[in-house]
């Protein structure tokens, strides 16, 4: 197996070998096209190529361009048969990317330092992949991630599925004890980069998307790159950048709400007082960011949906006979004796009002039918579904969700300098039927 050099993820034994090189066959296959655009920290790793046709002792060598491993090159053939020897023993072969070299008229190189063990070359010669495989194969080659957490039936379902997954992991889980302060439970939970999870459980976030149709990237990738002319990979990078840009902005916003939500009163308490001759000043509350764009959105949220109410935010509930499980943003408590709440989200999509239609067989779809129909055909609807999911599993514990309330912060009006903040509001559905 192989992985990206980290110092602080694994603890690697004194006597591993080093070397430091350039990757061959960089020129070929298009390779330049994705070398040329890297900035030199995307991860790297190690993949056999025991059916390569040149050289059975071939080492390939893969960056993760976007979100998919991307060939790159190959590892010269004066250490490629060491290094396959170390994979095919099971030796963990750590790489790292050193650098781009060249560029202009020249073309591109990549510097990588690795790591392994050296060993005795196997005693059986490991096959060739089958010519025309009729399905999907696990080939020698390839490197199955399998996560801590995950059940022996998970792992054979990768193993032996008809879909299953090649990657290598580097994302660190960590199992901590979860307290609910909705439900009044507690349960080992898997974090994941301050995401929570229960391994196997339908999540909030999963299930409306059962009901729409899937997004097919490759078959987008390919339309798009034949009708402009371009490289695909690029477009699948441009993508994966807009979609980190994204998710952060949203991230950003979400924990700025939280962090004002939850430690207001505190910060009230802790803001700073000046008491001069002539005057008082007195700064913000110290829960707000100290950022003023961020502080302006959650200042204009509290001017049109603030008050002394009791909320929770970021509630992760969870159902564990009925495998459900999800993180809810924002809890409204309407009478904390009779547990009566409404489900509350922040949603910084760029268009709430897209057209999105449910397919056909959904369960849900003949809502959206007739001349008063009780569903749209928006993506505003889909996150109805998203809360009547965490709706559900609080009815199980008694609770009566009295609605459910969406914040769009619609991103014309934040441009313009608005209050930007728009309010939706639904009964809850009755998801049973897509459970």
């Amino acid at each position: 197996m192989s992985d990206n050099m980290d110092d602080g993820d694994l603890e690697r034994p004194k006597d591993l070998l080093t070397y430091h090189s350039k990757l061959v066959g960089v020129t070929f296959e298009g390779r330049q096209d994705v070398i040329k655009v890297l900035s030199g920290s995307e991860p790297l790793r190690v993949r056999r190529e025991a059916d390569n046709e040149y050289d059975p002792k071939a080492v390939a060598v893969d960056v993760m361009f976007g979100e998919t491993w991307t060939p790159i090159g190959y590892i010269a053939k004066d250490k490629n048969t060491d290094i396959s020897n170390a994979l095919d023993a099971g030796e963990t072969v750590y790489i790292a990317n050193g650098g781009v070299t060249g560029g202009g008229e020249k073309s591109c190189g990549v510097n990588i330092k690795l790591e392994y063990m050296k060993v005795k070359a196997p005693a059986v010669a490991v096959p060739k992949a089958p010519e025309a495989p009729s399905g999907p194969v696990l080939a020698q080659s390839d490197v199955i991630a399998f996560k801590s957490h995950e059940s022996l039936e998970e792992m054979l379902a990768k193993l032996l599925g008809t879909g299953y997954e090649v990657k290598i992991s580097t994302v660190k889980h960590n199992t901590v004890k979860y307290v609910s302060r909705l439900i009044g439970k507690t349960t080992d939970v898997i974090v994941t980069n301050g995401h929570v999870a229960l391994p196997g459980y339908l999540s909030g976030s999963a299930f409306p998307k059962k009901f729409y149709a899937e997004f097919k990237e490759a078959e987008m990738l390919d339309k798009l790159a034949e009708k402009f002319g371009v490289d695909k990979a690029h477009i699948k990078a441009m993508w994966g950048l807009n979609r980190d840009a994204s998710t952060g902005y949203g991230s950003a916003i979400h924990s700025a709400l939280e962090n004002y939500d939850t430690y207001h009163k505190l910060g009230d308490k802790t803001k700073k007082v000046e008491v001069l001759k002539t005057k008082t000043k007195v700064g913000p509350n110290k829960a707000f960011s100290r950022n003023p764009f961020l502080k302006k959105i959650v200042e204009d949220f509290h001017e049109l949906f603030g008050g002394e109410y009791v909320r929770f935010n970021e509630q992760f509930v969870w159902s564990h006979d009925a495998k459900l499980c999800g993180a809810i943003d924002r809890v409204k408590v309407i009478d904390a004796d009779k547990k009566i709440v409404r489900i509350q989200d922040f949603k910084t999509d760029g268009d709430i009002h897209e057209k999105t239609y449910q397919l056909t067989d959904s369960p849900f779809y003949k809502l959206t039918q007739g001349k008063t129909p009780k569903m749209g055909k928006e993506l505003l609807d889909l996150h109805w579904l998203q809360l009547s999911f965490y709706a559900y599993i609080l009815s199980l514990y008694g609770y009566t969700v009295e609605g459910l309330d969406v914040y769009w912060l619609n991103p014309e009006k934040l441009c313009k300098g608005e209050n930007a903040w728009e309010e939706f509001s639904h009964n809850v559905i009755d998801i049973l039927k897509g459970l």
